[in-house]
């Protein structure tokens, strides 16, 4: 990428330079995620080289890319749901199907808009289980019982819609569409594996224990992911935060900040009458650093530091002092 940006470029190279300088801090930050975590989670480096490959106008990577399974084989993704059969004409066919795909629509359009995504899983499965019973015996139903397994177990683990899921819904509506400008002869064509991989790794990575979750998971040889959702994003928030350097200086300036006030404590519990402007200021620098707490994501902390005791900033000295000084010393050692 860097050799695509020549010396002297236009304005127009300004989203490759940004991509890869993005890419580089990234990937610093990942080395140090590695020396502290001792385990290697490439997944999480997904989001960056898809802005690199989009960058330069290749196709992005799916999120399944790191996941190694043999999809040629279908199970029976029907078989733990309770499908109606389809007893309509051709005419109630057509009017059915429009019905679930603007279903299924309304739902992709609030994902790409970020609004509601609880009400958008709900519709997602709802339109899936109307399109699984518009295909019921037929290929194409196996793929939308596996979409409402999926838009089901999202719901239920609470999981996000990222980019990569983003897409993979935009890739699942093209088939709604060939159901209802095609006909039932759209619904004997067969899932490609790729899209059915998606899938599997999204109720893989769910950490779900549900019983149809298990029995898809069953039929690969798989069990849930040791990293479910939760805990990846929790390591992805990590990953694209601060970089240690700047965690480092800011410890240090906390660490002034917390013996200023330590000094000022300690002055008051040996009995020397402050007035108050000494005590608004100490007030205020409990505010600061309990904001401070709260942006690295330490609410325990901030609240304890937000409580500011009354004895020490009233002026009763007996109580509220030495509770507060032993929770400086401790949030020090800390």
């Amino acid at each position: 990428m860097a050799n695509d940006v020549p010396v002297g470029a236009n304005d127009d190279k300004n989203i490759l330079l940004t991509t890869l300088n993005s890419a580089l801090f990234i990937l610093r930050r990942y080395v140090e995620y590695y020396h502290q975590q001792r385990e290697d989670h490439p997944e999480l480096l997904l989001p960056v080289i898809n802005d690199l490959r989009e960058a330069r106008r290749e196709k992005p990577y799916p999120e399944s890319c790191f996941f190694d399974v043999d999809v040629k084989e279908r199970p029976d993704f029907c078989g733990g749901l309770q499908v109606q059969v389809f007893e309509g004409d051709n005419a109630e066919f057509e009017v059915m199907a429009r019905r679930m795909r603007l279903t299924f629509q309304v739902a992709l359009l609030s994902i790409l808009r970020d609004r509601n995504d609880v009400v958008s899983k709900k519709l997602f499965a709802r339109a899936s289980r109307g399109l699984a019973r518009l295909c019921q015996g037929a290929p194409m139903g196996q793929l939308w019982c596996l979409v409402s397994i999926v838009a089901d177990t999202m719901l239920d683990r609470v999981m996000p819609f990222t980019k990569a899921r983003k897409r993979m819904f935009m890739r699942i509506e093209k088939y709604a569409r060939e159901v209802v400008y095609v006909g039932k002869v759209a619904t004997a064509k067969d899932a490609p594996d790729s899209l059915v991989r998606d899938l599997v790794y999204l109720l893989y990575r769910s950490g779900s224990a549900n019983p149809e979750v298990t029995q898809v998971l069953s039929a690969y040889r798989l069990t849930p992911a040791d990293y479910p959702d939760a805990m990846l994003e929790a390591h992805a928030r990590r990953l694209y935060g601060p970089g240690s350097d700047v965690l480092r200086s800011l410890a240090e300036a906390l660490q002034d900040e917390l013996n200023q006030l330590k000094d000022k404590l300690d002055i008051i519990e040996r009995g020397i009458e402050p007035d108050l402007a000494e005590l608004s200021s100490i007030s205020d620098a409990l505010e600061r650093l309990a904001n401070t707490l709260v942006m690295l994501d330490l609410h325990k902390l901030a609240t304890v530091a937000r409580k500011k005791p009354h004895g020490c900033v009233a002026g009763k000295l007996n109580h509220g002092c030495p509770m507060m000084m032993n929770f400086m010393v401790w949030l020090i050692r800390y």
